[in-house]
Formats: C-alpha cells, sequence, structure tokens
C-alpha cells in the first residue's frame, strides 16, 4: 500500500535507570546470535546455513506495517498472493522460499519463540497477529530445515523472536497514513528480581482500496477493510543465569471486509506457552516447553456478476481449530563436539462447516474434517576439529497420522452420486530427514557454507478432507495425499568489506 499523507510515529519511553537520560553512545556492529538453523545458539557467521536476520533496529527503520511486508526484503521469500495481508484473504497468505511451491498452504515453517503458529487446518499463517514492536529478531533460515524442526520445514524455516523484559519501561507508538490507516501500540515491561512481565496491546484498523482494477469494477465493489487488536503477555523467572520459566498468553481478533457487500472473514485466536531451560553443569542444557492454540474462523463467499454489479451469497464457512503440542531438548558439549538431541509434538484437531448456496438460496451443509499427530526426535552433532572449520551432521524420525477424517453433506448434492456420509481411512506414516553441512571460514572475511538435506511436510486436514470452489473452479480433496518430500543442496560464499556483505549462493531442489 502507497502512503500518500505523512505517517506520524511517537515513541515514549519511561524508565527508572538515570542512564536512560544519557545521550546513548555510537552503536557498536555485533555479529548476531542465531538459533534456528541448528536449534542452538550460534552467531550467525557461525552458522552452517543460509540464514538472513532482520534485527530490532531493521524493524525500526522499516515503513512495513505488517511482518510479511517486512519480510519481502529476504530474498526468495514470497506468498501465494502478492497482497498484503493488510487486506489479502488470510487462507492466501501461505509462505514460500526459494520458490518451492507457493500456495495458500505454506511450504515453509513459521516459528514464534519456538512455537509453530501455521495455521492448525490449513497452514497457512496470521502475520497480523504479531505486533512489529514487540519483534526483537527474525531469523529466515533458506533451505530445508526438517533435519531438526520436522513437519513444514520443506523450504526453510522464520523463526521470529519476541522481545524480552529487562527493565520497567512503556513504549508507546502509533501511527497515521492514507486509506485512513490508524496504528495504535502499547508495550509494559517490568523487571523486578527475579521476576519479569510484559504487557502488550496493539490495534490496527484502515479503510482499505478497492482490491479489483478501475476498469473492471462496478456497483459491489467496495473498499477491501481490515481490523484487528492483539493482546500479549508474558511472565518469566530467572532465578540465575542457569535456571528461567516462563508462560506466556496471546489472543488475536481480526474483522476483514474483502471488497465486497457480502464477502468478509473474521478470526478469533488465542494460545499459550509455558516451559523453561535449565543448565546444569556437565549435564548440559535441558529445555522444554508445552503450547496450546484455539481458533475460530468465518468467512464468506459470493459470486459476482459478470459486469460487477450484482453478487449472490455462494458460501458461509466457520472453521473451528484447536493444537496443542510441546518440545523437548537436551545440548551437551564433549571437547570439539556439541550435541543436541530432543524431540516434539504436535496434535491438531479442525472441521470446516459450510453452508452452501445456490443462485443465492440455501442448498446444503458441508462438515468435514479430521486430527492429526505428528511427532518426531532427532539427534545433531556440530564438530569443530579446527577454528576455520565446522562440520554439521543430524537426522530425525517422524511419525505422522491423520484420523477420524469424515466428510457429510445434508442434503447430498443432486445427481453427483457423493454419499451423505464419507469416513475416510486412517493414514500415517514414518519419516526421516537427514541433513550434512560444512563451513569453512576461508579468510577474515570470506565463508563457504555447503550443505545436503532432505525435508517434508505432510497433507494439511484442509488439503485432505475439504472441497471448495473459487468462482468456477473447484478444488476437489484427497483423502489419499501423502507427505511431500523435497531433497536439495547448496553451495554458497560469503564475503564482507566492513559493513558491506555480499553472498552468492547456488542451491538445487528436487
Amino acid at each position: 500500500m502507497t502512503v500518500r499523507a505523512t505517517i506520524v510515529a511517537v515513541g515514549l519511553l519511561l524508565t527508572a535507570s538515570s542512564a536512560a537520560a544519557q545521550e546513548n553512545p555510537a552503536p557498536t556492529r555485533l555479529e548476531p546470535v542465531v538459533v534456528t538453523p541448528t536449534r542452538l545458539e550460534q552467531q550467525a557467521g557461525d552458522a552452517p546455513a543460509s540464514v538472513t536476520v532482520i534485527s530490532r533496529e531493521d524493524v525500526r527503520q522499516s515503513a512495513s506495517q505488517t511482518v510479511d511486508d517486512l519480510l519481502r526484503q529476504v530474498p526468495g521469500f514470497s506468498l501465494f498472493r502478492r497482497t498484503s495481508s493488510v487486506v489479502g484473504h488470510p487462507t492466501t497468505q501461505g509462505l514460500s522460499l526459494r520458490g518451492i511451491g507457493p500456495s495458500g498452504t505454506s511450504r515453509a515453517l513459521v516459528l514464534l519463540d519456538g512455537v509453530p503458529i501455521n495455521d492448525p487446518f490449513g497452514g497457512w499463517v496470521y502475520w497480523n497477529r504479531i505486533p512489529l514492536q514487540s519483534i526483537e529478531q527474525i531469523e529466515v533460515v533458506h533451505g530445508g530445515g526438517s533435519s531438526v524442526w520436522g513437519n513444514g520445514a520443506l523450504g526453510g524455516v522464520v523463526h521470529i523472536l519476541t522481545r524480552r523484559p529487562v527493565e520497567r519501561a512503556a513504549f508507546f507508538e502509533t501511527s497515521y497514513g492514507s486509506y485512513d490507516t490508524r496504528n495504535f501500540d502499547l508495550l509494559l515491561t517490568e523487571a523486578k528480581g527475579p521476576l519479569r512481565l510484559s504487557l502488550e496491546g496493539n490495534y490496527f484498523d484502515t479503510g482499505g482500496y478497492p482490491i479489483v482494477k478501475e476498469s473492471r469494477r462496478g456497483a459491489i465493489d467496495i473498499d477491501a477493510t481490515s481490523r484487528h487488536s492483539t493482546f500479549n503477555g508474558r511472565v518469566e523467572l530467572v532465578d540465575s543465569p542457569d535456571l528461567s520459566l516462563f508462560a506466556s498468553g496471546n489472543y488475536f481478533d481480526e474483522d476483514r471486509g474483502n471488497g465486497t457487500p457480502l464477502q468478509f472473514n473474521r478470526t478469533g485466536a488465542g494460545a499459550f506457552a509455558t516451559g523453561g531451560r535449565l543448565r546444569a553443569g556437565d549435564f548440559g542444557e535441558l529445555a522444554a516447553a508445552v503450547y496450546g492454540h484455539f481458533q475460530e474462523f468465518r468467512s464468506t463467499f459470493s459470486t459476482q456478476a459478470a459486469d460487477r454489479n450484482s453478487e449472490t451469497l455462494a458460501l458461509d464457512q466457520t472453521v473451528p481449530s484447536t493444537s496443542a503440542g510441546g518440545y523437548l531438548q537436551w545440548n551437551r558439549r564433549f571437547g570439539s563436539h556439541l550435541v543436541a538431541s530432543g524431540g516434539d509434538i504436535r496434535w491438531v484437531d479442525g472441521e470446516t462447516q459450510e453452508k452452501v448456496y445456490v443462485s443465492g438460496a440455501f442448498a446444503r451443509t458441508r462438515i468435514a474434517g479430521g486430527e492429526q499427530l505428528v511427532g518426531g526426535v532427532f539427534v545433531q552433532d556440530v564438530y569443530t576439529p579446527h577454528p576455520a572449520w565446522e562440520l554439521v551432521g543430524g537426522i530425525r524420525g517422524d511419525y505422522w497420522r491423520s484420523y477420524h477424517g469424515t466428510r457429510r453433506d445434508t442434503p447430498p448434492p443432486a445427481g453427483s452420486g457423493i454419499p451423505p456420509s464419507q469416513e475416510f481411512s486412517d493414514l500415517d506414516r514414518i519419516l526421516a530427514s537427514p541433513r550434512v553441512a560444512a563451513l569453512f571460514h576461508a579468510t577474515s572475511s570470506t565463508d563457504v557454507r555447503a550443505s545436503a538435506y532432505q525435508g517434508f511436510r505432510v497433507p494439511t486436514l484442509n488439503e485432505l478432507y475439504r472441497v471448495f470452489r473459487v468462482r468456477n473452479d473447484v478444488t476437489v480433496a484427497n483423502e489419499h495425499l501423502r507427505p511431500e518430500r523435497l531433497t536439495g543442496g547448496e553451495l554458497g560464499v560469503q564475503q564482507r568489506w566492513g559493513p558491506l556483505e555480499a553472498r552468492v549462493t547456488a542451491f538445487w531442489n528436487e
């Protein structure tokens, strides 16, 4: 969206530290620490993968309104539709990295503080649920990441890390721009002894704009509006550098108009996570968390006359879904070997509840959905035989099961031959995801990286069980779908000249 009016941004910082009033010294540029490539803390320059880091300062200097707009600066990042998530339908927000099969379903994994946030039912992403002010860092790993992250990391991983409460502070930011676009964000943090707390509220509203080109617009075409609000809370107990516990919660509410009077979508979603980290000397480091997510998505669709002067309701859809999961990870150093092992699991339950209309008159109801379970274990060794070399080998095994799949039409479509009720056979599969990688520091300013890997993505409940129609195109669900597999490799060179950096990477995917 092109902003024509001046955007006004107001920042407010209140802190109990007297040092906040002093003039800030010139910043020192440090190598960022990343966790996504290997699930271990490493400097970005030591990561044996092609990784792009968007820092808090990059976010602050950006004119982007949403996370997906911010990520468009990353090479190889794309969504199924080019339209921003400000006005784009949520089901078109599937993520792709390096051009791997862009569709409404993501073929890259999106994490928020280590927890997957791809939609439980359809795999797309609600980018608007993450306020920009809450972001500390975004790590984008290009290339298969299933060897440590499992399902969904077919083309890579986008990991969004949020800011941690480290002091008593208040941050307020507001902006106003073209198309009557308003954004308000308030973040409060508190740190007292071992207890740390953060609370955030965000509200966004835009009058939007027509999404049909002017030469094709008719009487039904109106502005595509969007409004959403987000509430985040986090409590941390940092007993010492070796022990920390946390609990966090999130609620997201969204309401959109999709360009005509009869088309809209609404979402209400909540999430929670709790866990901790323990460092125990020679035992190593242990991290664990459990999480849950509940959501209800409603959307209406219409059919439009050729001249776009009239429309009739075609579908009224409600999609309730729930997911829950957890992870456990253990890390320990053995001389020049840093070993990571662990596992995670995610359960998903969802269905689509649809009212189908023909020529504007109610025709039937359709309910389709099921449950899924995906869990796996992994082991990885990061070996540093020499300061100039880093070698990585790892493998992960996952078990996938899709079960209780059903589809019911009441009454069934006349003359279609489709039975009024179908119960589908359970599906399951065991999948292995290996990865080997090498990093060579050729000089103090030149790095060479190479890797080979396999990744996978299991079909979503939406792909397995839901029949849907867009205008005159009908997409039939396929209850026999199997996981998508990817085999790939890459070779890249990174060169630095002071603050300047250039990277060239050749990759192959099949």
